[in-house]
């Protein structure tokens, strides 16, 4: 005894996936922020204890520039910053898309009687 999906049910199984896709993503770019993040922070223990006034070359691209510690250092707490901001809100959106999803799958298993 099969049962044939209406075409609102097909719409909400196709949403579903397009859902479970944007978590993909958002995790994704979750995991790519953190990567950032670890070696924004790496970079700053790199330069504990250095003057900052010293100067350094710092890789931007494919060309080097001449920069003092103290930029360096700045530079990469503002980016640690965005870094965190960013992850944030990719945690958030994670879990308002899970939610929706869990929600429309709880809606779709009682419409279809299933536990």
């Amino acid at each position: 005894m099969s049962r044939q999906l209406t075409p609102k049910q097909e719409a909400e199984i196709k949403h579903n996936k397009n859902l479970s896709q944007q978590l993909s993503t958002l995790q994704q770019n979750r995991m790519s922020i953190m990567t950032a993040l670890q070696e924004a922070e790496s970079a700053l223990k790199e330069l504990e204890g250095k003057d900052e006034n010293e100067e350094i070359f710092r890789l931007a691209g494919s060309l080097m520039f001449k920069t003092t510690v103290g930029k360096v250092k700045e530079k990469l707490i503002q980016n640690k910053e965005i870094y965190e901001v960013q992850i944030k809100r990719f945690e958030n959106q994670s879990k308002e898309t899970e939610q929706k999803m869990k929600e429309l799958e709880n809606k779709l298993k009682k419409e279809l009687g299933i536990q």
